[in-house]
C-alpha cells in the first residue's frame, strides 16, 4: 500500500495530514483499496430490493443484488465471504473476472444504473483512505439480538437502502500514521 503520512507534521486538530490530496486518479491507483470497495459493494450493495422491469407476456421481473452476489457458480464456493482478492487479475483468469463483471450490480445495470454510481465511487474512494489514515476504528460487540444468541448476527432494516441496525463502532483520532504501521 502507498504511503499516505505527511511526516511533516500536525494540523491543528493533531492529526497527520496528507501532503497530497487523496485525488480520484490516486486512489484509482491503489489496486488493492479498488478491489476492497469492490468486494465491499458486493457483499453489501446499498439497495436490498430489485428493480422491477415489464416483461413481455404480462409478467414483472427483478434481480436482488444481494442474492446475485451471493451466486457460488458465478463468485466461487466462499461467495459469502469477504474477500478482496478474487478481483485480482494477477490471481484471478480474466474469463473469471468478466463473469463475475457481468453480475457485478451494486448499482443497478442498463437504464436503470443508478445516476449517482460515479459521484457515490468517487466519494468511497476518497473519503475511505482518509478516515482509515486520520481514525482508529474498533467494532464494539453487541448485545445479543435474541436471547441465547450471540450478537455477532448482522442485523439490517431494508428500506429500499439496506441499513445495518447493531453494528456500533468506537472511533478515535489516530496517534500514528500509515508510515507508521508495522505490517503483521
Amino acid at each position: 500500500m502507498q504511503q499516505m503520512d505527511n511526516p511533516g507534521g500536525e494540523n491543528q486538530y493533531g492529526d497527520h495530514e496528507t501532503q497530497e490530496a487523496l485525488t480520484f486518479d490516486r486512489v484509482q491507483g491503489m489496486p488493492y483499496l479498488q478491489m476492497v470497495v469492490k468486494e465491499g459493494l458486493r457483499m453489501h450493495p446499498a439497495t436490498g430490493l430489485p428493480m422491477w422491469r415489464d416483461v413481455p407476456e404480462g409478467s414483472t421481473l427483478g434481480l436482488n443484488a444481494w442474492i446475485a452476489h451471493r451466486n457460488t457458480s458465478i463468485f466461487g464456493q466462499d461467495a459469502a465471504r469477504f474477500q478482496p482478492e478474487r478481483w485480482d487479475p494477477e490471481v484471478t483468469p480474466k474469463s473469471e473476472l468478466a463473469r463475475m463483471e457481468g453480475y457485478y450490480i451494486p448499482f443497478g445495470a442498463g437504464t436503470r444504473t443508478c445516476i449517482g454510481k460515479n459521484i457515490s465511487i468517487m466519494e468511497i474512494c476518497k473519503l475511505i483512505p482518509m478516515l482509515v489514515q486520520r481514525y482508529d476504528f474498533e467494532i464494539v460487540p453487541s448485545p445479543p439480538s435474541k436471547p441465547g444468541k450471540g450478537g455477532s448476527q448482522l442485523v439490517t432494516n431494508n428500506l429500499w437502502f439496506v441499513k445495518p441496525m447493531n453494528v456500533s463502532v468506537r472511533v478515535r483520532r489516530a496517534r500514528k500514521t500509515f508510515g507508521d504501521a508495522k505490517p503483521s
